[in-house]
């Protein structure tokens, strides 16, 4: 009972102006739906900063960071965002891989206890569905497990301990899109990264910016705010 009521509780406060599910009705025009798929995201991001928690953060964080692999499994498009972090996390030195379909199995039985599983799932309940098919087999390798998935009792939950909560409120098939989930997910993606820029920040800020310059210098803006010194004594001296 205390569950149920406590569940109610996190439903009618959140989201009360926007159905996640149906954020924009055919009637609206293109102003309205800018206004509302802005608020539902919005509405995510305040509603996942809300759930977590900065030790479950901190032990993702160093679990991350003390790995000498880190591998993000999940299905489409939860492995497409985990590109962006891949991405992310590359620009300070560390090598993220993503398990593709038809590798996730080999790739799983292939990490060690020196190695990072990061698996993404909203529903996380299904232990014969990507990626929950592969938890036995990481935990059976000692492999370090960060789990990103829904909020309430699922398979994810039961077999990892370090979890992080992604916004809850979007139904598995009956919706337009997945806006609010997909924002959600980003935005923790975004959190362990920044949080393990954090712990080297000096460091990984010059080797960012270090290897920036070194291999994006023929990018140019032509808006002031945009551009870099660097761009700027380039245009000195082609004057």
């Amino acid at each position: 009972m205390k569950d149920f009521l406590s569940e109610c509780h996190y439903q009618e406060t959140h989201f009360s102006e926007i159905d996640p599910n149906m954020p924009f009705l055919q009637v609206d025009n293109a102003d309205e739906i800018i206004h509302k798929i802005c608020h539902l995201q919005i509405e995510s991001l305040k509603d996942t900063a809300e759930l977590m928690e900065s030790a479950t953060v901190e032990e993702a964080g160093h679990m991350l960071l003390s790995s000498r692999h880190i591998v993000v499994f999940g299905i489409s498009p939860n492995n497409i965002l985990g590109e962006l972090f891949k991405r992310k996390m590359e620009s300070i030195g560390h090598l993220v891989y993503i398990a593709n379909m038809g590798e996730s199995g080999m790739i799983a039985n292939s990490l060690t206890e020196k190695d990072c599983a990061v698996l993404i799932s909203y529903s996380g309940n299904n232990e014969n569905r990507e990626p929950m098919r592969y938890i036995k087999a990481l935990k059976e390798n000692n492999v370090k497990l960060v789990g990103i998935t829904s909020g309430g009792n699922n398979y994810i939950r039961e077999n990892i301990r370090c979890v992080l909560t992604i916004s809850t409120h979007e139904r598995l098939f009956t919706k337009i899109s997945g806006f609010a989930t997909e924002e959600s997910i980003n935005f923790i993606l975004n959190i362990l990264f920044a949080y393990c820029f954090s712990q080297n920040y000096m460091q990984n800020y010059n080797h960012k910016i270090n290897n920036s310059i070194a291999l994006e210098k023929n990018r140019r803006a032509s808006i002031n705010e945009m551009k870099e010194e660097i761009q700027y004594y380039d245009e000195q001296e082609n004057k």
